[in-house]
C-alpha cells in the first residue's frame, strides 16, 4: 500500500462525484479513507479531505445520518491539525452547516454559517469575494426561512463586493444578483 495508490481512489472518486455517479465515488472514497487511515492514522489531513468527500457523496444520496459523522470528524482534524482559523476548516463548517440546513436543523445550520462568515471575514477580510459566497449562503438560508429582511442587506453586500472584484458579468456576481431579484420579487407580491 502506498499514499499513491489512495491519491489515485480519491481522484476517481471525485471523478465520479463530478459525473453524478454517487455509488462509483463511493467506493472510490471509502478506499481511499481506509488506505489513508491505515498509511497515516486518524488524525491526517488526507483522512479529513476524504472523510469530508464521502460525506459530501452520502450528502448527495440523502444518506444525512452517514453523512453527519464523517463531516464532524473532519472538521475535528482540521481544526487539530490547522486551528480554529483556516480556510479549510470554514469549507468544513460550510459543508456542516449545508448538512444541518438539509436535515432541518435550522439553529445549528445558522450558527456554522455565521461562523464561517466571521472566519472568512478575518482571514481574507470584507472585500473578498468569499466573503460575498458566505453571504449569500447565509442570505439563502434566511430566503428560505422566509426572513426576507434579514436576506436582503446580506444579497446587497454580497452583489456590491462581487461586483467591485469580479466585474458584473461575472458568474458569481450575476448569480448572487439573480438570488436578490428573486427575493425582491417575493417581497414586493408579499406587498401587493
Amino acid at each position: 500500500n502506498h499514499p499513491r495508490i489512495a491519491y489515485s481512489f480519491n481522484a476517481l472518486g471525485s471523478c465520479y462525484y463530478r459525473q453524478k455517479r454517487y455509488q462509483e465515488s463511493e467506493k472510490m472514497y471509502l478506499q481511499a479513507l481506509n488506505l489513508y487511515k491505515e498509511l497515516f492514522g486518524d488524525k491526517h489531513r488526507d483522512v479529513a479531505m476524504a472523510s469530508n468527500s464521502l460525506a459530501l457523496v452520502y450528502s448527495e444520496q440523502g444518506k444525512y445520518e452517514a453523512a453527519e459523522p464523517l463531516l464532524t470528524k473532519a472538521l475535528e482534524i482540521q481544526k487539530h491539525i490547522l486551528g480554529e482559523k483556516h480556510p479549510d476548516v470554514a469549507t468544513g463548517l460550510t459543508n456542516l452547516a449545508a448538512l444541518y440546513e438539509d436535515l432541518g436543523n435550522t439553529t445549528k445550520a445558522e450558527s456554522l454559517y455565521q461562523q464561517v462568515l466571521e472566519i472568512r471575514k478575518q482571514l481574507l477580510g470584507e472585500m473578498h469575494p468569499d466573503v460575498a459566497i458566505t453571504m449569500n449562503n447565509l442570505a439563502k438560508f434566511n430566503y428560505y426561512q422566509k426572513r426576507y429582511e434579514v436576506a436582503k442587506p446580506l444579497y446587497s453586500d454580497a452583489v456590491r463586493i462581487l461586483e467591485t472584484k469580479l466585474g458584473s458579468n461575472h458568474p458569481n456576481t450575476v448569480k448572487v444578483k439573480n438570488n436578490l431579484e428573486d427575493l425582491k420579487s417575493v417581497m414586493d407580491s408579499r406587498v401587493d
